[in-house]
């Protein structure tokens, strides 16, 4: 659950900026503005640096009610004008805000040139500054244990529970997420693979993916791997539910190959 409290800065020149006028990439960074790191935080062994966030493709579309292709097609925009740098982790995919610290300046700075500005005129005022700024940090470090209680969602193989979203949505989301194992496996695994679990009934409204409590990819991928010597001849499923290679889903025939 995202911590909803607190607020961020955003000021009028972004009207000028180049992305402004692109709704998609627009929508995308100030998006990843209110999530990212207001300052260090460790998360699973690693640290999470002010104006990072943990995140990945899935978890995004979910967020934004963007499809894969538009967030990679926005995501490479804003990296080919230095807007964020990407980096892939064992933990998720973590985007930086490059010029983090120029959109968010902290409230202590801020406090800094404000008294630099306007001194106070009595010891009394400087003590009624000092006991806001205790309970600004008060109120921070409670969001924060909020916030890190939350990030354990950021991680890109959740359950797959289907977002309001057309089929062929979630299927070429679905294959965003093999998409990464092309080297590792055969094309026609993977085709197989993609076939076998986004195959859905007539009166179903899941996927066969979707209907798992969890889906880890790679996981799933090395078990088809280990069973592909146990698919049987006549073209039918096998025990440790797998399909056969030689009988692709009818239902997603015309859909085309990964």
């Amino acid at each position: 659950m995202v911590d909803s409290q607190g607020w961020v800065k955003l000021h009028r020149s972004i009207l000028e900026w180049e992305w402004y006028s692109d709704i998609n990439t627009k929508v995308l960074f100030l998006h990843l503005l209110l999530k990212s790191n207001h300052k260090d935080k460790k998360f699973q062994g690693m640290t999470v640096k002010r104006g990072q966030v943990v995140t990945g493709l899935s978890i995004l579309s979910l967020e934004t009610s963007l499809s894969v292709q538009r967030l990679r097609t926005s995501l490479n925009k804003l990296k080919s004008t230095n807007e964020i740098t990407i980096e892939t982790s064992s933990k998720g995919t973590v985007i930086t805000i490059v010029n983090y610290d120029f959109y968010q300046i902290t409230d202590d700075d801020q406090q800094a040139q404000q008294q630099t500005i306007n001194k106070p005129s009595t010891s009394d005022q400087q003590t009624n500054n000092k006991r806001s700024t205790t309970n600004k940090n008060v109120k921070k470090d409670k969001k924060e244990i909020n916030k890190e209680n939350s990030l354990s969602n950021s991680v890109e193989e959740t359950s797959t529970s289907p977002p309001k979203k057309t089929i062929d949505d979630r299927k070429s989301e679905f294959k965003s997420w093999i998409d990464p194992f092309r080297e590792k496996y055969s094309r026609e695994m993977l085709n197989d693979f993609w076939r076998y679990w986004t195959e859905i009934g007539e009166k179903d409204k899941k996927m066969r993916f979707e209907k798992e409590k969890t889906f880890g990819t790679g996981q799933r991928l090395s078990t088809w791997k280990r069973n592909e010597s146990k698919f049987n001849k006549d073209g039918k499923i096998n025990k440790r539910g797998n399909a056969s290679r030689t009988e692709p889903s009818k239902a997603i025939t015309d859909y085309g190959k990964l």
